[in-house]
């Protein structure tokens, strides 16, 4: 059987972040794999990122009218 949990390094031990359904002393497994940030996450990483003036030279209705502006459709009427 497979678990995956969060867990905390601290002081030498791996702290679970929740009770594991394992019997007192039962020998295990442990595979360990750093933590790696959600996709929103990273886009809030990049977007902070952007230099200021790339973000001042967008346009105020991107979100509304993005298929014009990534495919070139027509505009929608407002």
């Amino acid at each position: 059987m497979a678990i995956t949990v969060e867990a905390v390094y601290e002081n030498g031990v791996l702290k679970p972040a929740q009770s594991l359904p394992l019997k007192e002393h039962e020998i295990v497994q442990v595979t360990v794999q750093q933590a790696q940030p959600s996709l929103a996450e990273r886009i809030v990483a990049r977007a902070r990122a952007l230099p200021p003036d790339v973000l001042d030279c967008l346009p105020d209705d991107l979100a509304a009218q993005h298929d014009h502006y990534l495919y070139g459709t027509p505009k929608k009427p407002e």
